[in-house]
Formats: structure tokens, sequence, C-alpha cells
């Protein structure tokens, strides 16, 4: 069987369906609801949830079950459109009322391979352009728009190997962006521990100006080893002029040899 293309409407079992925000208490009392930013690049951040009233009869409509897919239907536009796969993660929780909610027929499509179609560039490109609105900040895509995505179809045992090896290149993208988020605060840490005025980890140290200790010099020639010269650039702060200079001496030599 050949790969074809249909719409998202056509592999619905329960039709897209818009969420309900309730007035949230400030005590916890078992029940929850999303909030916007639980939607994330990487699928359903679970810290993002509020309390849920447990008086509000409506909220009981809005629970979510295994199975369910989300779609953000308004926020910033780099955001709007974002979606996940609900997998149970959250016992008695609801979305809300700027989320969308579908389930799909199984026995069509992979969970996980549409789950993976959705986070997809062209997916979220899709959903971008299609959404509408005059503030600058918050923009919307309505059920038509999700119903009319068209999804690529291959045979069930493709889209299950599609989603594993997907799945697989998404988590350790997504632990590597943990890791260079950690490694960042952690070297902000270290610039406020050292460089800001009065935090320094030594009371004795002062600020000086950078010409007590660097005397300019005008030269264009490379620097020779002997005679360290450095460069003061907008890009990379303060470094040697051989590394500028080596790259530049490369391509001239390149574009002298003979082809």
């Amino acid at each position: 069987m050949s790969w074809h293309k249909v719409k998202l409407k056509t592999l619905l079992s329960q039709p897209v369906q818009n969420g309900y925000s309730p007035v949230c208490p400030e005590e916890p009392n078992g029940k929850w609801i999303l909030g916007l930013g639980a939607l994330s690049d990487f699928g359903l951040d679970t810290t993002q949830i509020k309390h849920a009233p447990v008086d509000d009869s409506k909220v009981d409509n809005f629970l979510l079950r295994p199975g369910d897919f989300l779609v953000s239907r308004s926020n910033t536009r780099d955001k709007v459109g974002r979606s996940a796969l609900f997998k149970g993660e959250i016992k008695n929780c609801s979305y809300p009322d700027l989320m969308m909610r579908f389930r799909i027929n199984e026995t069509t499509i992979y969970p996980e391979f549409l789950e993976m179609y959705l986070r997809s560039h062209r997916t979220v490109k899709y959903f971008q352009r299609s959404a509408s609105g005059t503030s600058g900040t918050m923009v919307k895509i309505n059920k038509r728009v999700v119903e009319n995505l068209k999804v690529p179809l291959p045979p069930m045992p493709e889209q299950t190997a599609i989603a594993a090896l997907l799945s697989t290149w998404d988590a350790a993208i997504e632990k590597t962006e943990k890791l260079i988020a950690a490694k960042e605060k952690q070297m902000n840490a270290l610039y406020q521990l050292f460089f800001q005025p009065g935090m320094s980890a030594n009371s004795s140290w002062h600020s000086t100006k950078i010409g007590q200790f660097m005397t300019p010099r005008k030269e264009r020639e490379v620097p020779s080893e002997e005679i360290p010269l450095f460069s003061l650039t907008i890009e990379d702060g303060v470094t040697p002029k051989t590394d500028r200079s080596l790259p530049a001496m490369e391509s001239e030599a390149k574009a002298g040899s003979p082809q």
C-alpha cells in the first residue's frame, strides 16, 4: 500500500471540542486543570497545572482520558497550535477554554504517529499561518482549521516504526536542551558570583579600567607568537588576533591557488 493524505476530520472518533475555564481555587482539592503553558514544544508539561473547583459540575464534562489529543487554540503566534497526546499523566484533570480536544480512530492511525506529525514543522507552520486575530500577542485557530489539517497516512506498520524512531530522537533532543539550559543557568550563577558588583567571592577584588593593563596598538599585519596581539570584537569580545587573521590568510591562499 502507498502513502496517501487525508483530512484529520476523517480520522476522528470524537469531534474537536473547546475546553472550559472555571474560576480556580487557591487550595488543592484533588482536581486539576491544565494551564496554557502545559502544551510545550515537546508535548505535555505536567508542571503547568492549576487547582480546579470541586463544586463546578461543568468541570467533569471536560475531564481528560488517555488517548485525548490537545491543541492550543489561542496563544501567541509562535505557540498557537502546540499539541500533546494525553496519556493519563494527571488524574482528575480537565482542560481550559483556550485548548481543543479530540479523539481518533486508532484502527486507522497510530496515536503516537499522529502525535509526532502534529509537532512537526509542517503542521506547526500550518497552524501559525491559519491563525487570525487583531491582538499583537494572542491569535486563534478554530475547529475547522484543525479538522482540515492534511495528514499523511502510511500503512500501520510504517506508522509505528516512524513513531518509534522520531520518539527516540525527540527524547534525545529534549534531554540535550534541558542540559544546555542547566549549563547556562550554572554559567549565569558563576557570572553573578564573580562579576556582579558587591557579590565577588573575594572581598579584596576591585574594579579597574582595561587601559591600565593593556596598551592599544594599531597594526594590520599578523602578529608573531613572541609578541601576542589581541582584538576587541563585538561578536567574541577579546580574542587573539591570530584567531581572526589565520582564517583570512587561508581564504586568500585558496583564492590565489591555481585551480
